[in-house]
């Protein structure tokens, strides 16, 4: 399933690869701008950005604003009854019923809910995702056919030009040498422009570096430190920043 697969090389792709010339950066706006949206469809509960559940309020319960809490904490927005919602929830007793579509998804105790409420929601939401199959025949059609498309648009189109210049050995032999030093440069700037993750001392001096490279691992270690970004000076600036790469990486916090 394409949920379960870690997202961290094709991020490091496109941070160091794709945003490092104008023609990747046209193809990451278009991706940013035109995809993110439809996704939302078929994703699963727990990735969504915002999920809006009906769990109706209920005066006696004296875990009633404890279960809000751990819902908006996980991004399940409540709203009233009769709205358009990814979730309900009933209450039986001391039990937890996650409906979804009509249809219960699955019961729990609201003890045993607000003791790990992640856990819980995260079961839910594989419960209720019918779109793996597809996320991952998707996943695996992007990924074959960017690296495809590419080949045919640059080396093609080359291929064509030289062909029409030299002779077909000649054009042939020029067109394979290209090919490979466009693979080693690639190679080699994607080796060369990552930085490793700073130490949590050294985060605060990273984030204010001129270097677009190291502001972003110093991003991405806070995130991995599951630190504030608002307690480091300059965050603020990110969002500012002439580079794609920090600014994409500090909407992770948003």
């Amino acid at each position: 399933m394409v949920h379960s697969l870690r997202p961290e090389p094709l991020i490091e792709l496109r941070d160091h690869l794709l945003l490092s010339n104008p023609v990747g950066k046209s193809v990451n706006s278009f991706y940013y701008r035109y995809t993110l949206y439809p996704a939302e469809v078929f994703k699963p509960l727990n990735q969504r950005q915002i999920k809006a559940v009906v769990f109706p309020p209920a005066g006696n319960d004296p875990h009633q604003a404890a279960v809000t809490k751990e819902l908006l904490q996980n991004d399940y927005l409540p709203v009233a009854a009769g709205s358009k919602t990814d979730l309900e929830i009933e209450r039986e007793g001391g039990q937890l019923r996650f409906m979804h579509r009509g249809g219960s998804v699955m019961d729990i105790s609201v003890d045993r809910f607000l003791a790990a409420p992640r856990r819980a929601l995260d079961d839910v939401s594989g419960a209720t995702d019918h779109w793996g199959a597809f996320r991952g025949f998707t996943f695996w059609c992007v990924l074959m056919a960017f690296p495809i498309a590419l080949y045919t648009l640059a080396f093609g189109w080359l291929r064509l030009v030289v062909g029409l210049v030299l002779q077909e050995r000649l054009a042939e032999f020029f067109h394979r040498r290209s090919l490979s030093g466009a693979r080693a440069w690639h190679s080699g700037h994607y080796i060369l422009s990552r930085e490793p993750a700073p130490h949590p001392d050294a985060i605060a001096t990273t984030l204010g570096s001129e270097n677009w490279q190291k502001q972003t691992a110093a991003v991405k270690a806070i995130r991995e430190y599951h630190l504030d970004i608002c307690d480091f000076p300059g965050h603020a600036d990110l969002l500012l920043t002439p580079h794609p790469h920090c600014a994409i990486a500090r909407q992770g916090f948003g």
